[in-house]
């Protein structure tokens, strides 16, 4: 199936988007007793001038797009200027860290016209300044995607809903096109790098990230199976990290309080529309 695609500067085309046409409820996460499961979902404050969404897989390590990590221009965005910010609602986080460093999907072409090669390389891992404690936050764990047809679940930020977390926990994994997955969920600018789930015995197992979104709005991902392993193998050996030399710890004094990050502004990096 041929499909065309395009850029699309998210808070400028914001309020052209369409709405999935098949998605389920959309449950805002309104207190920490329902972000229970949940709470390694985080917002990203990117440059503090744009957001995404993404989720810890390790202690240290967020899963995201590859496209939130770059700007308009196509440049990357320093790790150390994009803060992530776990469980974010109504301008609280349970824990905020500081990026450290980054590894993108080998191949992924950042400020091209988006394809479906493109879409299934729209992957990054961005390393934390220092580990979420796995009892405030517990990563998740990585499988295989369901079949197509089966009831899936995303949590995301974006345009409109970035004061807190939106649960959809029955959408549907519509289609498998060789690699990119289309799904029913309900996205916007901003849920780039949502993370997508499986639910297996009622865990949440992630299997995609939120990459493009349809003129329908018909939400798309990657099947991240054969490369995600690899990926973090590379990001364990140091390959294709930036910045590449590992910084010197730094000394913070009693009484200092972290690095903070102004409100986030409504809507997100990049985000691909088909």
């Amino acid at each position: 199936m041929m499909r065309n695609f395009h850029i699309l500067a998210c808070l400028a085309a914001f309020a052209a988007l369409a709405m999935p046409l098949a998605a389920g409820p959309l449950d805002r996460i309104d207190d920490w007793a329902e972000a229970r499961g949940w709470e390694g979902v985080g917002l990203l404050a990117i440059g503090r001038r744009s957001t995404c969404s993404g989720a810890l897989i390790r202690e240290d390590l967020v899963l995201t797009a590859a496209h939130c990590l770059y700007d308009i221009q196509g440049r990357v965005i320093a790790p150390s200027t994009i803060e992530f910010l776990a469980a974010w609602r109504d301008g609280q986080a349970i824990s905020r860290r500081s990026g450290k460093r980054a590894l993108v999907q080998p191949d992924y072409m950042p400020n091209q016209p988006p394809t479906d090669a493109n879409i299934y390389r729209d992957l990054a891992l961005l390393q934390l300044d220092m580990p979420v404690d796995p009892q405030i936050a517990r990563p998740f764990a990585l499988g295989a995607a369901p079949a197509s047809g089966s009831s899936i679940a995303v949590v995301s930020y974006g345009a409109g809903r970035n004061d807190a977390a939106s649960l959809e926990p029955d959408c549907t994994l519509i289609e498998d096109y060789g690699g990119v997955f289309a799904m029913s969920c309900s996205v916007v600018p901003g849920s780039s790098g949502a993370p997508v789930f499986a639910l297996r015995n009622d865990t949440p197992v992630l299997f995609s990230v939120i990459s493009a979104l349809g003129h329908d709005g018909t939400a798309y991902g990657m099947d991240m199976s054969a490369h995600i392993n690899t990926m973090i193998r590379d990001f364990d050996a140091g390959r294709g990290v930036y910045p590449g030399a590992v910084q010197a710890t730094r000394r913070i004094k009693v009484g200092a309080s972290p690095n903070t990050a102004t409100q986030p502004q409504s809507g997100g990096a990049l985000f691909l529309k088909p």
